[in-house]
């Protein structure tokens, strides 16, 4: 048993020893690259009504038990999704994470968390708002 642990103990100082050796960049170094032609890649959510968009009447959770964050629920949905919730009245706007009902919502489309409701300017009225699927697609920058 010893020597099964000094041998692999031998290879992983040889792999080490070979890796700093190779020129390996300084993966402690924070500093962006400064390099002339240089890009940086950024992620921006770009909507994709395709996968999911609906508009509806939104409601406050009033459940206390409920999890806290930003989130949503909706019937019609295939799976969890990111999505943009407008408030058509206002124009405010909260990116949340959107679940399935499991059982009914008591007549209302959309019951948001209290936070996401807070963003949205929601308060205990039923609001009109648009629900659109989004992806974070990446987006190449120049310094």
């Amino acid at each position: 048993m010893a020597c099964g642990i000094f041998r692999r103990t031998t290879h992983a100082a040889a792999c080490a020893l070979v890796l700093t050796s190779c020129g390996l960049p300084d993966l402690q170094n924070d500093d962006p690259p400064t390099a002339a032609g240089d890009v940086q890649i950024t992620f921006e959510d770009v909507a994709i009504p395709g996968v999911f968009d609906v508009e509806g009447t939104a409601v406050r959770s009033d459940d206390g038990s409920r999890a806290g964050g930003l989130w949503g629920v909706v019937g019609g949905l295939r799976r969890p999704e990111r999505a943009l919730v407008v408030n058509e009245a206002n124009g405010k706007r909260v990116t949340v994470a959107l679940f399935e009902a499991t059982r009914s919502m008591q007549g209302h489309a959309i019951l948001l968390s209290a936070l996401a409701a807070d963003e949205l300017g929601v308060n205990d009225l039923p609001i009109p708002v648009r629900i659109t699927a989004v992806r974070s697609e990446p987006k190449l920058v120049s310094p």
